[in-house]
């Protein structure tokens, strides 16, 4: 014969299930935004190294033409 748990009994086990719920969505959440983050993280670098790239490759004549950044020190 199964004998059902006590009340008291049930509602810790119902607790104690809602705390864990809560801690997995959380710990799901925190995945989330640390995986969006790395892949933001990822593009910008990769469009910085892309436009770095580009210019570095350049050819001198249209480099040339381009105002220096020191310019305005000088």
């Amino acid at each position: 014969m199964n004998v059902p748990p006590p009340p008291e009994e049930s509602f810790m086990r119902q607790d104690i299930r809602d705390r864990w719920t809560r801690h997995w969505i959380a710990a799901i959440v925190l995945l989330a935004a640390i995986i969006g983050l790395g892949v933001l993280l990822t593009s910008v670098l990769r469009a910085y190294s892309q436009s770095h790239y580009d210019y570095l490759t350049r050819d001198s004549a249209t480099r040339d033409l381009a105002p220096s950044r020191q310019a305005g020190l000088s």
